[in-house]
């Protein structure tokens, strides 16, 4: 799911969103300050949330209605991501298989609480 995240999904969210605000515009900006990055690297949680964050800024939206549209659809992708979570981090695990999706300065290291 990830590599879709990272190259099938975020295009798609792209077109409708540089179709009402050119690329490069204010606004454009203010709905991925950081392009594709987010969608493309970092944690499985990160990754996660960055596509709630793309939903609730696409909701603030109202004038637009397909802006609007688009948040409800990329609100759902991001429920199937939080349900398709690796088992073992669901379980709130905090061993090795949970271990794999965490880096950065709060991940899990084995012996540390």
């Amino acid at each position: 799911m990830m590599e879709e995240l990272g190259k099938v999904k975020i295009n798609e969210w792209r077109g409708p969103v540089f179709a009402v605000f050119p690329e490069g515009t204010d606004n454009a900006t203010a709905i991925f300050p950081r392009d594709r990055q987010p969608f493309q690297s970092g944690t499985y949680d990160e990754r996660i949330e960055a596509v709630n964050t793309l939903s609730l800024t696409l909701a603030t939206y109202t004038a637009q209605p397909s802006l609007v549209a688009l948040s409800a659809s990329v609100q759902a992708y991001y429920l199937t991501l939080s349900g398709a979570r690796p088992a073992a981090k669901q379980r709130g695990h905090r061993g090795h298989a949970a271990h794999q999706f965490e880096s950065g300065p709060f991940a899990y290291v084995p012996g540390h609480v």
